[in-house]
């Protein structure tokens, strides 16, 4: 049973380095576990330290200037090397994979919002709607933002004000108002931490392209 608990952990742990945001989701919607806020820190360790190491490495080794640098990595290689086309079908791959889940994630959330009877043809109905408002609504941003380095800029500062900086002050604020510890220094503090976050999209707005 020991080596079979620690083969599970690996492959959780693996599986977390993968997709660590599915994995946020299941600790979210299921019986917390002891072992899962471990398992969250290895993944997102281990995946914030790739991510630097691949961008660090890259922007030191590039050979023109700096900015000439493309939002996507791959446009900054030939089009026509192997190992870029490889990366393009693993690319492929990986959005093919993952747009599936993520859609089901909204669709799910959507239908739980959203007053409907138990008739299968009104679910079936909306369920269709969802689906094709998703991949209207990213093919429309495809078409008229192109620049992945802009989806991402803002994407990523409205993700990160919400997950990172608002939700967790908040959440902390309000638990230390129950428990009667909540001061002045302490409401002032995850206040900084917000407006920090708030300051962070803001910015986005003022960068040049």
């Amino acid at each position: 049973m020991g080596s079979r608990e620690q083969i599970y952990r690996c492959n959780r742990a693996t599986s977390d380095c993968m997709c660590p945001h599915l994995d946020a989701a299941s600790t979210i919607h299921f019986p917390f576990d002891s072992a899962q806020g471990r398992d969250l820190t290895i993944a997102f360790v281990l995946v914030t330290v790739t991510y630097l190491l691949v961008g660090a490495v890259f922007y030191i080794c590039f050979p023109l200037a700096k900015s000439c640098i493309e939002d996507n990595i791959l446009n900054n290689f030939e089009m026509h090397d192997v190992m870029t086309a490889v990366a393009r079908a693993l690319l492929l791959f990986q959005v093919i994979t993952v747009y599936p889940l993520v859609a089901y994630m909204l669709r799910a959330e959507a239908l739980l919002l959203l007053p409907l009877s138990d008739a299968n043809k009104s679910r079936t109905r909306v369920t269709v709607a969802i689906n094709v408002s998703i991949v209207a609504v990213c093919v429309a941003v495809a078409c008229l933002c192109p620049n992945i380095g802009t989806i991402i800029r803002y994407t990523g500062a409205v993700s990160g004000l919400v997950h990172v900086f608002a939700l967790p002050s908040i959440l902390q604020v309000r638990s230390l108002q129950l428990r009667g510890k909540l001061t002045f220094w302490k409401t002032a503090l995850y206040f900084s931490i917000v407006l920090f976050g708030v300051i962070n999209l803001l910015m986005q707005f003022f960068i040049k392209e």
